[in-house]
């Protein structure tokens, strides 16, 4: 029987099966707009931001499930068993028709149980990060048939979007997902290194050897468990479906440019 996983524990586990569920295709976007008198329609600013896209709201997804008790008191255990299972606390969602993806869920309705005798039926709304997450993370290397396949039309087993650099040079960077910001760890000496993608471009504004990790999620770069922000100037980017063009430059390049990030699903 299909069912689900939620903060790693089946809802086989806990003895629900699942009635129905309402998984929508799309996130709801997040629109932005402004009404002007004495003009039809409206001004849409949904893209007007420093990525030129539509950002997305959170997913919401509905689970209607159900278990079967013999008697009043094992109904109220197994009640309690489920109460702190889901406790409204954030983890990884799993359906198991799609075990290659996870969503970022928490549940966020209040739970009511309808009884019918020993029959208990209720309504789990998960509150999800828009996007669905794949197990395999770009440039990562995985040992052969060790979740060596992405949710998509497409497979491999890891290691793509790594980079021997040696001077100026232009890569391209493979994104199987939608829009992600990466991780980019350039390991080696990287002397003034600027990475452009998409006419946003990251330079690193000093001499450096060793490890640098540019996180244009968080915002952050470290060297050598070192802050290295203060070094790090331009603006952040983020890598779209498909082909990224990334153009780097720097002075006596002699590094290992690594591009880490897990492929988003609308």
């Amino acid at each position: 029987m299909l069912g689900f996983s939620f903060g790693g524990i089946h809802s086989l586990d806990v003895g629900i099966c699942i009635k129905s569920k309402n998984r929508p295709i799309l996130p709801s976007p997040k629109i932005v707009s402004e009404d002007i008198p004495c003009r039809d329609g409206f001004y849409d600013f949904s893209s007007a931001n420093v990525f030129g896209r539509t950002m997305y709201k959170e997913r919401e997804i509905t689970v209607d499930c159900a278990f079967v008790e013999k008697d009043f008191g094992s109904l109220r255990r197994r009640i309690r068993e489920i109460a702190r299972w889901l406790s409204f606390k954030e983890g990884e969602l799993i359906f198991d028709d799609e075990p290659m993806v996870y969503y970022v869920a928490r549940v966020t309705n209040k739970l009511d149980l309808g009884q019918e005798m020993t029959r208990g039926y209720f309504t789990i709304v998960f509150t999800c990060k828009p996007f669905a997450i794949g197990r395999v993370c770009s440039g990562d290397v995985l040992d052969y048939g060790e979740n060596g396949v992405f949710y998509g039309d497409v497979a491999t087993y890891g290691g793509e979007n790594i980079f021997e650099v040696s001077g100026n040079t232009s890569i391209v960077v493979k994104n199987y997902g939608t829009f992600v910001k990466p991780r980019i760890v350039i390991e080696g000496d990287f002397n003034n290194i600027q990475l452009e993608c998409g006419g946003r471009t990251i330079k690193y504004n000093a001499n450096g050897s060793g490890t640098l990790i540019i996180d244009c999620n968080n915002m952050s770069a470290i060297k050598d468990d070192t802050n290295a922000l203060i070094n790090i100037v331009g603006k952040f980017f983020e890598l779209v479906e498909g082909d990224n063009l990334i153009n780097i430059t720097g002075d006596l390049l002699a590094c290992t440019v690594n591009f880490k990030f897990e492929y988003n699903y609308l």
